[in-house]
């Protein structure tokens, strides 16, 4: 054969629980059998391509490039609201997503219109 072998590193993981022990890699369930491959991120083995990459974040704790997620910022304050699309919640102390992390539980209401299996219309209250 003269073609190139590339090393794959989360190759080794033979499970869903190993391979999410490692940073660098993610469990495929899109395909069947389900395998552990490398995350997008992990590409990145530098920190200034990484942070180059708006989908990625580079941890300096490992060294590891990873996926642009919030929760890779809980017990960081100052790192979450560095983070584009992040906000740190004081009431959990945790970085969360910014489209529904300024809001308390109590605004988020599901109303579902039951006026058309009712005999009457659904009108205000």
């Amino acid at each position: 054969w003269e073609g190139s072998c590339i090393e794959r590193p989360c190759a080794k993981y033979l499970d869903e629980s190993s391979c999410n022990t490692d940073q660098s890699c993610t469990w495929d369930v899109d395909s069947s059998p389900a395998f552990c491959a490398e995350t997008y991120c992990a590409r990145w083995t530098v920190a200034a391509d990484c942070d180059g990459d708006t989908a990625c974040t580079w941890k300096s704790q490992t060294n590891v490039c990873v996926e642009s997620r919030c929760d890779n910022f809980n017990g960081q304050q100052c790192a979450c609201l560095e983070e584009a699309g992040c906000f740190w919640s004081a009431a959990s102390s945790e970085c969360v997503t910014s489209t529904f992390g300024a809001c308390p539980p109590t605004d988020v209401a599901v109303v579902f219109d039951g006026s058309g299996s009712m005999s009457q219309a659904f009108g205000r209250h």
